[in-house]
């Protein structure tokens, strides 16, 4: 039989009402009587229902995670489709800032091409996280008619609470360290067209370009057809052979392995003959062989920061208001696949 709040008050020797302040973090109540009510639900393996509590207190105790992409979600491994590895850390970092509430977590895939997402339409959230790279104006707008406060994760949004990454300040941070190396050609790989990261990093790279007085062809931009590994490995392929070669290849952690794959399949030594770096960090940079190069956009930490924003934002019941903004720290991971080319071979 489930354990009730009762169960729970005889076993700490408290009254209903004490446990009733503790499952709702009240600040008037004792931290030894806190400590007996919390030892007591351990000891009889209590559970709160938060259903219930979410019934009478108008809450739902979830919190919804939507993937905003710009082409509709398939559940593939496929090397030929999207895998956004950033949506996947930054949530894992969203629940790890929810381990410690009575908050749980729902998720959702959306493409501007689709209606809105169940979570919006069901309306069984206290409020909302969009994380990726499409344009999420209209979410955004859904959101606020419900009341629901929103958390952008990933994109800078100025006018929206906001953590994110600045990528074109990345994308610089990796030409600089590849230039640091002694790399002469560099050949960057953008975000494909339509992405909402693509004019940010062609904007950083030109600027960069121009105030370093970088010879023509030292850095080459492209944009892919696709975000997917085999859009990495045909546009590598694509220019290497008619503006090739290049002594570094910079691109995301998706489309730096299909340049390694291309590199393989043409027996080209990474980072002997090349280097590679990634402008992610995600878990496959590591996987990789060789390890990846990258540059840490403090993933899973995005997600920690938007779950702090959004549990202040839904305690306090506000989806207006003066919006809150950050911009998260990012460096260098040194790993194998690239090579100093400063000294003599």
């Amino acid at each position: 039989m489930a354990k009730t709040i009762i169960d729970v008050a005889h076993e700490a020797n408290v009254s209903k009402s004490t446990v009733s302040l503790v499952l709702n973090n009240s600040p008037h109540i004792s931290e030894s009587k806190r400590k007996a009510v919390l030892d007591a639900m351990e000891r009889i393996g209590y559970v709160p229902n938060t259903t219930a509590r979410g019934l009478i207190k108008s809450r739902t105790y979830n919190l919804g995670v939507i993937e905003c992409t710009v082409i509709p979600h398939i559940s593939t491994y496929d090397f030929g489709h999207e895998a956004n590895t950033f949506a996947r850390d930054a949530t894992d970092g969203i629940l790890a800032g929810l381990v410690d509430t009575n908050y749980g977590l729902l998720s959702a895939y959306w493409s501007p091409s689709e209606e809105k997402p169940w979570i919006l339409r069901r309306r069984c959230v206290d409020g909302v996280f969009l994380i990726g790279t499409a344009q999420m104006d209209s979410l955004i707008s859904a959101a606020g008619r419900l009341g629901l406060p929103v958390v952008v994760v990933g994109q800078q949004m100025e006018q929206e609470n906001n953590v994110f990454t600045d990528y074109g300040a990345g994308s610089v941070l990796g030409l600089r360290y590849l230039l640091g190396k002694g790399h002469k050609r560099i050949l960057c790989l953008n975000s494909p067209a339509g992405y909402g990261t693509a004019e940010i990093r062609k904007k950083a790279v030109a600027e960069f370009c121009e105030h370093q007085g970088l010879l023509e062809g030292t850095v080459t931009l492209v944009s892919p057809q696709s975000n997917s590994g085999e859009g990495g490995r045909a546009a590598v392929k694509s220019v290497w052979d008619s503006n090739g070669p290049f002594d570094a290849v910079m691109a995301n952690d998706i489309m730096g392995l299909g340049a390694l794959r291309f590199f393989y399949e043409r027996h080209i030594s990474v980072p002997d003959d090349v280097s590679v770096l990634s402008f992610d960090d995600s878990f496959l940079c590591s996987y990789a062989s060789p390890a990846l190069t990258a540059v840490n956009l403090n993933r899973e930490l995005s997600g920690r920061l938007a779950a702090d924003m959004m549990l202040r934002m839904v305690s306090e019941k506000k989806s207006h208001g003066e919006k809150t903004v950050i911009s998260v720290p990012i460096g260098i991971v040194p790993r194998e696949s690239v090579k100093d080319r400063r000294t003599v071979r």
